[in-house]
């Protein structure tokens, strides 16, 4: 994917791919995400922290930064931002689940505004991570418990948070994809040894096992779905551990996009309204540019259509000759044609040989540009001495 999107101000489309241009524009900007998937898997401190590094980066594009995620970063002050965030999340999660529940076990219509809420669930998930961008802009997990803010920011482009939201879907279903594609092999593969087993047991055999055998059985069976199993299960838990930091990257950079739109650097106190959002700029139309005057007209080669400068004879692609009016036709054509006007045109040279005598051509000065003949001056008085005055 190309890293030319314009990375800087607001737009109302393009999340992923300027999300996806802001992350990947320098060399090896997948060492951030690779390191950030390992400590992930430090118990409890390693996805606060990780969490935490995606906040920090959604704060300083929301305040406008093009920049890639900083690879110099303090562990204490990313662990403070991701406990932040969690606190956000865990905060709104209680009381997404207790309405839910409400709501769900009404009579006669709890089926239908369960189903309704999981729905707009969606929305409030959106919400939720720009609480927690909000709360890490303000150092401060109350502003992101505003709700009346945060529902005027939601409810202004629902539209944009949808586009962005479209980024972790997409994502999740490569990866269950890609899954599938590891785990059906195996599956496959192990029908014959299941079966055998179903045999063994349902052939009576299993009812004169002693304990020792039963475990032994066991232990083939267990060894035998991880020898199976476990390569499909290895690459799927680091493809999903990899995955999961780097759409967590794109879409808290998405989230931070959408935010540009109501200035962030204007903003004042946590309780103080909104700014007025920013409306983008439509892109200029582009308007054709006229030729300049007295500059040459290309012209087509008759043979084989290229385009030949006015002032050659020659057409440089295939070497045909070109007449000089631009028509049809080579340059022998012009010049017959240019002989037959000159024979049909009337011979008005002087010649003494003709009974018809001499005829004179006055010649008549041309009148200055931009000034008609005898502009701004009186009409000029007749000559006494001309005989036809």
């Amino acid at each position: 994917m190309s890293n030319e999107a314009n990375l800087s101000g607001f737009q109302k489309d393009r999340y992923f791919s300027r999300a996806w241009a802001m992350l990947t524009q320098e060399k090896g900007w997948w060492k951030p995400v690779a390191l950030c998937a390992l400590a992930s898997l430090v118990p409890i401190v390693g996805p606060l922290a990780v969490f935490g590094y995606c906040l920090e980066w959604a704060r300083r594009v929301a305040w406008g930064s093009t920049e890639a995620p900083s690879r110099h970063v303090k562990v204490g002050q990313l662990i403070k931002s991701g406990w932040r965030g969690a606190v956000v999340f865990l905060g709104w999660n209680i009381v997404a689940a207790f309405v839910g529940g409400i709501l769900g076990n009404l009579p006669w219509v709890g089926e239908l505004l369960s189903f309704a809420w999981g729905v707009f669930m969606i929305f409030v998930g959106m919400l939720v991570m720009v609480a927690a961008v909000r709360a890490t802009v303000y150092q401060n997990f109350k502003a992101g418990y505003r709700a009346p803010t945060l529902w005027q920011m939601g409810s202004h482009d629902p539209w944009g948070l949808l586009r962005v939201w479209l980024i972790s879907l997409v994502a999740g279903v490569i990866v269950v994809v890609v899954a599938l594609f590891l785990f059906v092999p195996a599956a496959i593969g192990s029908i014959g040894f299941f079966m055998d087993l179903g045999d063994y047991v349902s052939g009576g055999y299993g009812y004169y096992m002693t304990e020792a055998e039963e475990a032994r059985l066991a232990l083939e069976v267990v060894g035998y779905l991880f020898q199976q199993f476990g390569p499909a299960i290895l690459i799927t838990a680091v493809l999903a551990l990899v995955s999961g930091v780097f759409v967590n990257l794109l879409s808290y950079c998405g989230v931070a996009l959408w935010l540009r739109q109501f200035n962030v650097p204007t903003w004042g106190r946590d309780e103080d309204p909104l700014p007025e959002p920013v409306v983008p700029e439509a892109p200029a139309a582009d308007v054709p540019v006229p030729p300049v005057a007295g500059m040459p007209t290309p012209l087509a080669c008759p043979s084989c259509g290229a385009e030949v400068p006015s002032a050659s004879r020659f057409c440089p692609n295939c070497g045909a000759p070109m007449r000089k009016d631009g028509g049809d036709g080579c340059a022998a054509d012009a010049a017959s044609g240019q002989e037959n006007e000159s024979d049909a045109a009337p011979d008005l040279r002087d010649d003494e040989n003709s009974d018809d005598g001499i005829i004179e051509v006055t010649p008549v000065a041309a009148a200055p540009v931009g000034k008609l003949p005898n502009e701004g001056d009186q009409e000029p008085s007749a000559d006494e001495n001309d005989p036809l005055a």
